[in-house]
């Protein structure tokens, strides 16, 4: 039994060898390919800066090095900002990184039901992500940058900072403020490669919207440009299909996103947005295929999800806000608090007996009644009236009984019938044609 115990030995220990050098081997390997993984700082390569886009005149390069490369995606910084990219910034852009390659890619694919190959963002096709100091070269409120024009149509600018604070948003995470950002520009990209032509309000409206759903399903928080919605509910008439990405309040971003949020709220879901992605229509007409085709949405009537008749309910909604009032509960909003201090309390232009003015395409105008009636009345009577240079140009008398129902007459149907009206009440003209418009509303005092 020794003799067999004492030749097995050298076996043994020539079997414990090879394992420790397998394992040596393997160990070595992973800890190469992680490396590798986790920062390359030989790769360079020249890259347009976003300091150089205003700058027509010429072309300068910055060089960019490699810091993380994944299935989908390869995260750059500028060399001459390697400087301000601290160990912070590090571990911050690391967990970013990891977020996006195993959680909102793979998310935005499922959404919109596509694979990445189809998609045109694999392995042979990466989207390249790139720290810059984006908010302080653009001076505005830009966090992130897509630009396929300018850029490449692959290539996201990030803020370096947001891996140092969170200030672009109310989420006190670095890397959950990161990733916000990131869902909104990598929608951009998506979107893009599969329709280049898609009109800013569109693009604009469900790169928020997917930011906003994405948030909330994969890490658990709502978060939303709250600054943007509070400055288009001070003044909600602005055009749907115009868009302004310059304006500093960021109007046009709320006017966006909660238009498309409305939509996914009330006609689908994630129906409605893969039958938007699947559609080869850009803007109204491609909203309106979404709307024919989402299956989520066909309990609607097909009359009420024509996009004329969106919106007129979409305006309603901006102003009572009470999905009660309706039977298919489109006079309200759903993911999102809209808050209630601005029923009623809009930011308006200055109201007088004949309100006129210019209504763009799919723009609305409010007129409150409250104004014109004074203290000591608990009603007053007046005949409307309403001229345009441009059709289809439709108002409506809004007002809500003491059940709180809302109660829609169209001028058109009045026949120049006087109505009462309390100090709540208001008129709503909405321009649903395809031109602008003048309108000119006489409101006659019949008392």
């Amino acid at each position: 039994m020794k003799q067999r115990l004492v030749r097995a030995a050298p076996k043994i220990r020539k079997s414990m060898n090879t394992l420790f050098l397998i394992s040596f081997l393997t160990a070595f390997f992973a800890l190469s390919q992680i490396h590798v993984f986790a920062r390359s700082s030989v790769i360079e390569e020249p890259f347009l800066s976003l300091e150089t886009i205003s700058k027509e005149a010429r072309e300068a390069v910055s060089v960019r090095t490699l810091l993380y490369k994944g299935k989908y995606t390869r995260i750059w910084i500028y060399k001459d900002l390697m400087k301000k990219f601290s160990e912070t910034s590090d571990k911050t852009m690391k967990a970013v990184f990891q977020s996006v390659e195993k959680k909102v890619i793979p998310a935005l694919l499922e959404t919109f039901s596509v694979t990445a190959e189809d998609a045109g963002i694999d392995k042979k096709h990466p989207v390249d992500i790139v720290l810059d100091d984006v908010y302080e070269k653009s001076k505005h409120l830009y966090r992130g940058y897509y630009s396929p024009s300018k850029l490449g149509d692959h290539t996201i600018l990030i803020d370096l900072n947001l891996a140092e604070s969170a200030s672009v948003t109310n989420l006190k995470d670095p890397v959950l403020s990161t990733v916000y950002s990131l869902s909104h520009e990598l929608t951009h990209v998506l979107f893009f490669q599969k329709k280049p032509d898609e009109e800013a309000w569109v693009n604009e409206g469900l790169a928020d919207l997917m930011s906003f759903l994405l948030g909330r399903s994969l890490f658990g928080y709502d978060v939303y440009k709250v600054h943007s919605i509070d400055a288009y509910l001070r003044n909600p008439s602005r055009s749907l299909t115009s868009f302004d990405s310059w304006d500093p309040s960021g109007a046009d971003y709320g006017k966006s996103f909660l238009y498309f949020i409305y939509l996914y709220d009330h006609f689908g879901g994630n129906d409605f947005l893969k039958a938007l992605y699947q559609g080869s229509d850009t803007g109204l007409k491609g909203l309106q295929y979404a709307l024919n085709t989402a299956d989520g949405a066909q309990w609607i009537p097909a009359a009420i999800r024509s996009n004329a008749s969106v919106y007129t309910h979409f305006s309603y909604a901006l102003e009572v806000n009470d999905e009660r009032l309706n039977r298919y509960r489109l006079f309200g909003f759903q993911s999102v608090l809209v808050p209630n201090q601005y029923q009623g309390d809009f930011d308006r232009a200055e109201v007088h007996d004949n309100p006129c003015g210019n209504l763009k395409p799919f723009q609305s105008a409010y007129v409150p009644i409250g104004p014109l009636i004074s203290d000591q009345d608990a009603l007053k009577t007046f005949t409307l009236s309403l001229e345009g240079t441009q059709q289809p140009l439709v108002a409506y008398r809004v007002k809500k009984n003491a059940n709180g129902v809302i109660s829609r007459i169209p001028l058109s149907a009045l026949n120049g019938k006087p109505l009462s009206f309390k100090k709540d009440d208001f008129v709503l003209i909405l321009n649903l044609g395809s031109e602008p418009s003048d309108y000119d509303l006489e409101l006659t005092d019949t008392e």
